[in-house]
C-alpha cells in the first residue's frame, strides 16, 4: 500500500470515527449496549430502536431497527480508494461481502465510506451506485469485529538454562506459558445477526535475534530443575551457534509470537468462515549467549 494511501486511511478512520460517534449518540435514542468478558469468551452486543443510511445521507427511522450510520468519503478519498481497491490491505479492513469486483480498476460507480454500530468498531465499504447503504454488518463484518475484541497477548516467556546464562552449541529449552494453549471465544452481534470467532494456538514462531527463528507447534516443555536431566526432553529448543558478546548490550533479542487460527460461525444470518493465522502480540527478551572456557592446569 502506498504512503499516500496509508495516510488518507489513517485520517479518514480518525475523522469518521469522530463523526460517526457524534451522530451515532444524537440518534441513539435507547439504545442498550454491552459488553462482557468472562473467562477467554468476550461478547459485544448492539441494540437500539434505530435508523438506517442512505449514500451520501443518515437518516432516522423506527421499527425497532439497529442504529448503524454511513458516513461517504470526500471525492478526493473516493479516487484514492478507487485506485487501490484491490490492494490486500485495502481489503483486509474492508466488509468482504460488498466489495468491487476483483480485478476491475477502477471499480464500477459506487462510494466508499465508513460505518458504525456503536460499540462495534466502524468499518470500511463500498456500495455501489443505486444502492442502499448498510442498515447492519455482514456477517463477516461481525465476526471482525468480534475478533478485534479478543486480546492475544503476548506469551511470558522460558527458557532454560536462564536467559542470562545460554551457551554456545547448548540446546536451549524454550516454551511460553501454558496457560496461553487454550481456545478463545468472542461474539459480535447487532440485532438479531451474531457472528462467533473461535481462536485455537496452533505455533509458536521463536525469532532467535542471529537472524534464525525456529516454529514450534505446541507451547514447548517447561524445564523442571528439580528432575532428572535425563528423564526430560522437549519438542521446541536451540542452540545459539555464537555468542552474543558481539550483540548491542552484548545480547541476543529473542521474540516468541503466538499464532491463533481463526474459525467463524454466524447466527440470524447463515455464514461461517475462516480467517486464517492470525499473529498475537510479540513478547521479547533479551538472552546472552556465552562460551563455555576450559581451564588447562
Amino acid at each position: 500500500m502506498s504512503t499516500r494511501l496509508l495516510a488518507f486511511l489513517l485520517s479518514s478512520c480518525a475523522l469518521v470515527g469522530a463523526s460517526v460517534s457524534a451522530r451515532a449518540e444524537v440518534q441513539s435514542g435507547g439504545a442498550s449496549t454491552t459488553t462482557n468478558a468472562s473467562g477467554s469468551t468476550v461478547t459485544v452486543t448492539a441494540t437500539a430502536p434505530g435508523s438506517s443510511g442512505s449514500v451520501g445521507a443518515s437518516a432516522s427511522g423506527g421499527g425497532g431497527a439497529v442504529v448503524c450510520t454511513w458516513l461517504p468519503f470526500s471525492p478526493q478519498q473516493q479516487e484514492i480508494f478507487n485506485e487501490n481497491a484491490n490492494s490486500g490491505e485495502l481489503l483486509s479492513i474492508t466488509d468482504a461481502s460488498n466489495l468491487p469486483p476483483r480485478g476491475v480498476t477502477p471499480p464500477p460507480p459506487g462510494v466508499w465510506g465508513m460505518v458504525s454500530c456503536p460499540p462495534l468498531p466502524p468499518y470500511l465499504t463500498w456500495v455501489p451506485t443505486g444502492a442502499p447503504a448498510p442498515a447492519t454488518p455482514s456477517p463477516a463484518q461481525l465476526a471482525r469485529s468480534a475478533l478485534a475484541t479478543l486480546h492475544l497477548d503476548a506469551p511470558q516467556v522460558g527458557t532454560a538454562p536462564p536467559t542470562n546464562k545460554l551457551v554456545v552449541n547448548l540446546a536451549t529449552y524454550l516454551w511460553v506459558e501454558p496457560g496461553v494453549w487454550r481456545t478463545l471465544r468472542a461474539t459480535a452481534s447487532v440485532g438479531s445477526v451474531s457472528a462467533t470467532v473461535v481462536a485455537t494456538p496452533s505455533k509458536v514462531v521463536w525469532t532467535m535475534g542471529d537472524g534464525n527463528t525456529v516454529t514450534c507447534t505446541g507451547p514447548g516443555t517447561p524445564y523442571n530443575p528439580n528432575a532428572d536431566p535425563s528423564t526430560q526432553s522437549t519438542n521446541c529448543s536451540y542452540a545459539y551457534p555464537a555468542p552474543s558478546t558481539k550483540q548491542p548490550n552484548g545480547a541476543y533479542d529473542l521474540t516468541a509470537r503466538v499464532y491463533w487460527h481463526v474459525i467463524w460461525t454466524s447466527s440470524g444470518v447463515a455464514g461461517d468462515g475462516d480467517l486464517g493465522e492470525i499473529a498475537g502480540d510479540p513478547s521479547t527478551t533479551a538472552v546472552e549467549v556465552d562460551v563455555i572456557r576450559s581451564v588447562n592446569s
